[in-house]
């Protein structure tokens, strides 16, 4: 039961001490807006015995910042995905958007 008011003590404390720190946004004034778009490639090769599997992997990833207004942004990001898998004389693909984030 002690450890259980410990507990408690150290959780208020804590929760104290987040609460006084001042939080800032992220707003950025007088910035551009930007865009980016990256390639990634991975490729795999596994051995188990005497069978193998190859993964071969495509990402574009998007990243953006649109300023809208005074103390208003929009952050995008969103990215496109292709999985290639060779396993027993199979073929597996997997295509399709990944997570779209909008704030």
């Amino acid at each position: 039961m002690d450890n259980k008011k410990y507990l408690n003590t150290i959780l208020i404390i804590f929760m104290l001490t987040i609460i006084s720190i001042p939080a800032y946004g992220q707003i950025r004034y007088g910035k551009p807006g930007f865009g980016d778009v990256d390639m990634t490639y991975s490729f795999w090769k596994m051995t188990m015995g005497e069978e193998e599997a190859t993964l071969h992997q495509l990402v574009f990833p998007v990243t953006g910042f649109i300023p809208l207004q005074d103390n208003l942004e929009l952050h995008l990001f969103v990215a496109n995905a292709t999985h290639h898998v060779e396993f027993q004389d199979a073929d597996y693909q997997l295509n399709g958007l990944g997570d779209l984030k909008l704030q």
